[in-house]
């Protein structure tokens, strides 16, 4: 059992791959996106206990969603979402980026 200075039980930290899952299920479960790729995954905050979480995702075009049009396939966005986990697997922030090649 760990503890910290202050006396109270540290939960053990997480492995690399269930931060990259909680945060793929995190943008899954409430952002509207299609396909989410981790790009990058590291520990940033050692005494705090903070991972960075860089993503790609695709998201639904919205300027085609709203024309309204019957297509036999969807046209998604590429973006980039960057989250902060803390150890305990909760999103501490998290921000959307426009990807490449997107002119919005």
């Amino acid at each position: 059992m760990t503890t910290n200075a202050g006396g109270e039980v540290l939960s053990p930290r997480p492995s690399i791959e269930t931060v990259g899952e909680a945060a793929v299920g995190f943008l899954r479960k409430l952002l509207n996106v299609r396909r989410v790729t981790v790009t990058g995954l590291s520990r940033t905050g050692a005494e705090d206990g903070t991972w960075d979480v860089e993503t790609q995702v695709m998201v639904p075009n919205p300027a085609v969603n709203g024309l309204g049009l019957k297509l036999s396939r969807e046209v998604l966005n590429p973006r980039v979402c960057v989250l902060k986990l803390d150890d305990a697997l909760r999103v501490v922030s998290y921000a959307m980026r426009t990807g490449p090649g997107d002119e919005e």
